[in-house]
């Protein structure tokens, strides 16, 4: 899928769709419930969540529209390093920053996980 395969999505999806952040909910719950725990992450630190874990374990608590980027069946101290790496680099534009996220997504992909979209 491409940046531009997500545009299209989005723009069918539209903005604010229950029933889809329901959906992203219930990937969440169903990967809890095949293994007996499951992890969520952010991929973009910001300010205000700059004091949090970028990967967490879920217990079960209601999850916000975008409180999370990914789930994971388990923790994963590499996803984390890449995570952190991407947030001390400088941002030199999108070419280079796209490799890292790249690296972010294809780790959380191979370790079983999904990616998550909010509307």
């Amino acid at each position: 899928m491409t940046i531009y395969d997500i545009a299209d999505f989005l723009e069918e999806v539209g903005e604010a769709n229950d029933d889809w952040n329901d959906k992203q909910r219930h990937l969440i719950s169903d990967m809890y419930d095949k293994n007996g725990q499951c992890w969520l992450g952010n991929i973009n630190i910001y300010d205000h969540n700059r004091d949090k874990p970028v990967i967490w374990k879920w217990e079960e608590e209601f999850v916000y529209n975008f409180g999370c980027a990914f789930v994971i069946p388990a923790y994963d101290e590499e996803l984390e390093r890449l995570i952190l790496e991407r947030d001390k680099t400088p941002y030199t534009g999108t070419a280079d920053d796209y490799v890292l996220v790249s690296a972010i997504i294809n780790r959380v992909t191979s370790l079983g996980g999904t990616c998550l979209i909010w509307s």
